[in-house]
């Protein structure tokens, strides 16, 4: 949802959407982000899903500390 936004813009949307989906009572349960950006799936994301040409693998980001 950000790909041509400025890093303000981009800040706000990130922002927003990330307060919907922690709303007890909200409609929106779950997203499924998709981005280039590694900074930015470690700041929105919770769980991650790598897509290559080898298949589609869960990334455990906490075992490359």
């Amino acid at each position: 949802p950000t790909s041509a936004l400025d890093a303000r813009t981009t800040a706000t949307v990130e922002k927003y959407l990330l307060e919907e989906v922690k709303k007890p009572n909200g409609s929106l349960k779950a997203m499924v982000w998709i981005t280039h950006s590694a900074e930015q799936g470690q700041r929105v994301g919770t769980r991650f899903l790598r897509v290559t040409a080898g298949g589609v693998h869960e990334d455990n980001p906490e075992e490359e500390v």
